[in-house]
């Protein structure tokens, strides 16, 4: 799955800060195979992959964090929504109880706070999954001219953490989403939440890094981890 997918942003940019995460979803989608009749999604947002799917499951056990995530997130009929994180073992303990067919998660689980434990928890609810999450590689130009550290793991790490715990290799894709101008590109990195509002630069930094960057566009890069039976 290493390949490269190019965008580019022109009018109505403030209305697109989530092109990147709405395709990795549309991706994820098109992984799942037949029709699950009952799905979990980690990290569900305010739905970017329940809006993806092909076809309607008979539940959608939607997961995360912010309470203002999640009253974005469709209510339709099946669809059930808890504020919970993934990094929580009560989470993990209440799945246990659920019936569902796939556990999915979007783009989401590079924010675990230990990576090598949500992925043993959900190694042990013994479902198949699909998961994809952004690695270090992401913005690597701009960590590298900011001379900042990506606070994501690398790919290096998930693929071990993917390989331990799953038994099956993550596949990497590359994304480069192309803007106007510098300001453009920092008010993305500002509204998007791919950064996870991290600040590692004080104002006058930031403003010699808009200034001089030296490239129109920022790179991503995702890992896709699919485990098809239990």
């Amino acid at each position: 799955m290493k390949h490269i997918k190019e965008f580019s942003r022109f009018a109505d940019v403030y209305s697109r800060y989530n092109s990147v995460q709405k395709q990795v979803a549309q991706e994820l989608a098109a992984l799942i195979k037949g029709h699950p009749k009952h799905i979990v999604d980690l990290g569900c947002g305010s739905g970017t992959l329940y809006k993806e799917l092909n076809f309607v499951p008979e539940t959608f056990l939607g997961v995360d964090l912010s309470e203002k995530m999640l009253e974005e997130h469709p209510k339709e009929k099946g669809v059930e929504l808890w504020c919970d994180s993934f990094d929580d073992a009560a989470l993990f303990r209440k799945l246990q109880n659920r019936r569902f067919d796939v556990l999915l998660s979007s783009a989401s689980l590079q924010w675990s706070k230990d990576l090598g434990a949500a992925f043993e928890k959900i190694a042990h609810l013994h479902k198949p999954i699909a998961l994809t999450l952004f690695t270090s590689n992401t913005f690597k130009t701009l960590h590298d001219e900011a001379g900042t550290q990506s606070p994501l793991y690398s790919r290096d790490e998930i693929q071990a953490l993917s390989q331990n715990y799953f038994g099956v290799d993550a596949h990497f894709s590359e994304y480069v989403l192309r803007f106007k101008n510098n300001r453009e590109l920092f008010n993305y990195l500002k509204k998007s939440g791919v950064s996870g509002n991290e600040k590692q630069l004080n104002y006058k930094e930031t403003k010699r890094l808009m200034r001089e960057y030296p490239v129109d566009y920022l790179e991503f890069e995702v890992a896709f981890i699919v485990k098809e039976s239990a």
